[in-house]
């Protein structure tokens, strides 16, 4: 596990790659050993995880009649959901990226931006779980805020990756499109399944 120290560093290089510095990549490391590492980013975020599970208790409650219980499994349930939101984009980007013709380095810098790059967007995203939690029925507010930091984190992706990728702007373009298109789809359809979410 990596110490605080360590953490620290990497977000360091997360911060000069948004300000569009290539020297941020030598903060990172993108060996396959960094790439394994990175994957304690989950560990890093898991208090706004948590707080996002909690704020979305609060919202699905709220929705059902009065007196009615949790399902069963329904934290079991939004892990099932979490883990496929984190999973299945990776071997997303992975294929688009093998059929990009992108180098190996350069994926594996992708991923391991990716998830490092989760910990301060998954935090910055505790403000709009804050405001579930305390107003419930303030969905307005709550959208409002959703819309401002997905579009925060459109935009911060795409600075890292086109860093990444440089000199190539649409490659990186693309990655990004298609990993929010496909973690929304595959935590809109594991909800579906699991019963979390109903579209009427």
């Amino acid at each position: 596990m990596p110490r605080l120290e360590e953490v620290e560093h990497y977000l360091r290089g997360i911060v000069m790659l948004l300000r569009g510095n290539p020297e941020g990549m030598l903060w990172l490391d993108i060996s396959m050993r960094g790439f394994w590492r990175s994957w304690w980013a989950v560990l890093f975020v898991l208090p706004p995880v948590l707080l996002n599970w909690v704020a979305f208790r609060i919202v699905y409650l709220d929705q059902l009649p009065a007196g009615a219980r949790l399902p069963d499994y329904f934290y079991l349930k939004l892990l099932l959901v979490e883990a496929s939101a984190w999973i299945v984009p990776v071997v997303a980007i992975v294929l688009l990226a093998k059929a990009l013709r992108l180098q190996e380095w350069t994926i594996i810098a992708l991923l391991v931006a990716s998830n490092w790059l989760s910990v301060p967007i998954q935090w910055l995203y505790s403000i709009e779980n804050l405001v579930q939690f305390l107003f419930p029925t303030a969905y307005d507010a709550a959208g409002i805020f959703f819309l401002a930091f997905l579009t925060l984190s459109l935009i911060a992706h795409y600075r890292v990756f086109a860093v990444i990728s440089a000199p190539d702007r649409l490659s990186p373009f693309a990655i990004v499109l298609v990993l929010f298109f496909v973690s929304f789809y595959t935590q809109y359809h594991v909800m579906l399944l699991t019963g979390l979410w109903s579209p009427s």
